[in-house]
């Protein structure tokens, strides 16, 4: 048969986490595209990116790398960078209205990651705490099967509820070794 929607409360609590995660990134680039005198899409065409990224290294006193060294000294490059730092930011915002598409709704899950670990290759920071954000919006019974049912039609919720605590396990695992490197 049909199978039956999950509960009201368990879907709010994911989409209240979705909009919350997605709000931290899309603050971020909604003050980008109406920075300063208010022009559309200032940030992305002016040499924020690249003043920031020099000042940085600087900052850091860090050898700039060949590839970021030649992105900065061609206009296009990190004028492309600037607008995929945009996208990266707004993607999961658009996460929250995608949940009939479990594919679409990761992909914009991943754009935190990428946001995230393009911080920590252009900027040399590493904000991981944000990397599990991006779990919100994989939908975790679709990939992995958790809507099993046992042979009678009722929920197979044993091997969820082990799946799950496996799964949580193995986030904090992560982040603890995350955090210390």
């Amino acid at each position: 048969g049909k199978e039956s929607p999950p509960p009201a409360g368990t879907r709010a609590a994911v989409l209240g986490m979705q909009v919350m995660a997605s709000l931290v990134f899309l603050s971020a680039a909604l003050h980008k595209m109406f920075l300063g005198n208010g022009q559309f899409l200032a940030w992305i065409f002016s040499d924020s990116l690249r003043n920031l990224v020099t000042s940085q290294f600087f900052v850091m006193r860090a050898e700039m790398g060949p590839w970021m060294k030649w992105a900065l000294t061609h206009e296009w490059a990190w004028k492309a960078l600037a607008a995929g730092a945009i996208s990266c930011q707004m993607l999961p915002s658009f996460g929250i209205f995608l949940l009939r598409w479990p594919w679409l709704r990761l992909l914009c899950g991943l754009a935190v990651v990428v946001e995230v670990m393009s911080l920590r290759i252009v900027m040399g920071i590493f904000p991981q705490q944000f990397i599990l954000m991006a779990a919100v919006f994989v939908d975790w019974e679709y990939f992995t099967g958790w809507r099993r049912r046992n042979s009678d039609g009722t929920p197979a919720l044993a091997s969820s509820a082990l799946a799950r605590s496996r799964l949580v396990a193995g986030l904090v695992l992560f982040q603890a070794v995350a955090g210390v490197s």
